[in-house]
């Protein structure tokens, strides 16, 4: 690392060194650097118009994971090393996120937006697809984001599933719904028990009639999905545990004037 560094030269003596010498000192740039992307903290939002696209490269071979997340996210409890990139939008918009460009083989991505820096709240996309793309690549869809900064992590998996040099193309259309993007917590309802097994209480606090409920795992994959009416003060009951294994999930509440969010953990 950058520093002063001290450089010993004995006098040995007893014909095994010592006098007059001359020394050649050299340096090179390290190669396993991380890259100038490896936190979020560094990433400068790049503006993304309605109408526009980004294009964003870059190579995470030696990308790291620390201050990639706050503890207990789902970023936090799978701690692959990630780059990271940005951008702002002024106006709502629906956004589409592709690895079109990319080598195939990226198959285990995060497919996942957040507003924070280190990650905290995370947005999961509305439809994502393995077809898009000819070679089999991801692409996935966040509907009627509000204007913001948006950060989206590149994860260096590997097992053969991603990592190294990658192109990555952002797309930005008009807004088709009219609802808001919301983010976990702002919502009026609650999930328990969390953690939780067998089957679980959705709790809405004021009525919000007709709604998706969605459990989406770490990969950004709904694993559950049922439509419902949603009362104030009656409990919904839903058994996640028949339709996923133990771990960490995202569930979603989906309704015409947006969608919200809360992390869960099945035992």
């Amino acid at each position: 690392p950058a520093g002063t560094y001290y450089l010993p030269v004995p006098n040995v003596g007893f014909g095994q060194g010592g006098g007059a010498y001359t020394i050649e000192v050299s340096a090179a740039v390290c190669g396993n650097l991380p890259p100038a992307n490896d936190l979020c903290s560094n990433v400068t939002p790049e503006n993304l118009s309605v109408g526009g696209t980004l294009t964003f490269t870059g190579d995470n071979t030696n990308a790291t994971f620390a201050g990639d997340s706050e503890p207990g996210t789902l970023l936090d409890q799978y701690p692959f090393p990630n780059t990271w990139h940005a951008f702002t939008t002024t106006d709502c918009a629906d956004v589409t996120v592709s690895y079109c460009a990319t080598d195939s083989g990226w198959s285990n991505v995060w497919k996942l937006l957040t507003r924070n820096c280190p990650a905290d709240t995370l947005i999961s996309p509305e439809t994502s697809d393995t077809t898009t793309c000819v070679n089999g690549n991801w692409t996935f869809r966040f509907n009627t984001l509000p204007a913001g900064t948006y950060y989206l992590p590149v994860p260096n998996v590997g097992f053969g599933q991603g990592g190294g040099a990658y192109s990555i193309a952002v797309t930005a259309v008009q807004c088709i719904g009219t609802g808001i993007a919301q983010e976990a917590g702002q919502d009026d309802w609650s999930i328990f028990p969390n953690p939780g097994s067998g089957t679980i209480t959705l709790m809405p606090e004021r009525s919000l009639g007709a709604a998706e409920v969605e459990l989406i795992d770490m990969t950004g994959r709904t694993v559950y999905r049922e439509t419902v009416m949603l009362h104030a003060g009656v409990g919904l009951l839903l058994p996640l545990s028949t339709h996923a294994v133990p771990g960490t999930y995202l569930l979603a509440v989906i309704r015409p004037e947006g969608r919200s969010f809360q992390r869960l953990i099945l035992r």
